[in-house]
């Protein structure tokens, strides 16, 4: 398409999913899109276009348990670590993107994943165990345990 300087010319900036572009540059000046549209007055000037990734944000809620920041912003180009959080007598068992805690737990998300998510963190109680020995030495039993867990006792030595 050849056009003309001095011709008014309607410029529509159509990102891929998850970029963004909010500015096209006209001989080293910025001009805003609105709705990712600018109409312009074209005098012959290259016209320049910048992409941004689109920022997503992930929602960590702890249900009691603290983490050092409990949103989480990345973008599709960016490979995310989700912290471990702590909580006084609980042991933490993963973050789930649901209330009930169903399905698959989720430590990362890869490059490529986009979208704002809230993940949940599911906790168990520790429940610390007391022995009375005599004297004897509890040998290989667990100090403590958590209450979903299975275990048996091993025999006791003295």
């Amino acid at each position: 398409m050849v056009v003309k300087a001095g011709t008014e010319l309607t410029i529509e900036v159509l990102p891929d999913e998850n970029y963004a572009c909010d500015v096209i540059t006209i001989a080293g000046q910025d001009i805003e899109l609105v709705n990712g549209v600018a109409t312009i007055k074209y005098l012959g000037q290259p016209i320049s276009a910048y992409f941004e990734t689109v920022k997503y944000q992930i929602t960590l809620v702890t249900n009691g348990g603290t983490v050092e920041e409990d949103t989480i912003e990345y973008d599709v180009e960016t490979p995310v670590t989700l912290p471990v959080p702590v909580k006084e007598g609980f042991a933490f068992r993963g973050w789930y993107d649901n209330e009930q805690f169903t399905g698959d737990k989720i430590s990362s998300f890869p490059v490529g994943t986009s979208g704002d998510k809230t993940l949940y963190a599911k906790w168990v109680q520790i429940i610390n165990i007391t022995y009375e020995l005599d004297g004897g030495d509890k040998g290989l039993n667990p100090a403590a345990y958590c209450v979903e867990d299975s275990f048996s006792f091993a025999d006791a030595t003295k």
